[in-house]
């Protein structure tokens, strides 16, 4: 379940409200501005956090080998490494002599 920005912005008044009314008490007060600065960070987090996620599944489509970009690049390393002469050996595996 997602918060939504209104809901982080009423917890940030209701924040700001409570240090007003803590004025006299230093401690306090400073308690309740850590708190909205806290809340703020969650905001600024959860908008770039948006912006990454597509970034991400990108880079998944890209490691998992769904990406349509390139699809040619790994037949053609393969063929490469066919074409490998390794001299006396007789097989792919390394165990083969």
């Amino acid at each position: 379940m997602a918060i939504t920005n209104h809901v982080v912005m009423k917890k940030m008044m209701e924040e700001l409200r409570r240090a007003l009314e803590k004025q006299d008490d230093t401690y306090l007060a400073r308690e309740h501005i850590r708190s909205v600065r806290s809340l703020c960070d969650l905001m600024l987090e959860s908008e770039s956090t948006s912006t990454t996620v597509a970034d991400e599944s990108v880079e998944w489509q890209k490691m998992v080998g769904k990406s349509n970009t390139n699809k040619n690049a790994p037949l053609e390393n393969q063929k490469l490494e066919k074409d490998v002469d390794h001299g006396e050996a007789n097989g792919d595996s390394i165990f083969d002599f």
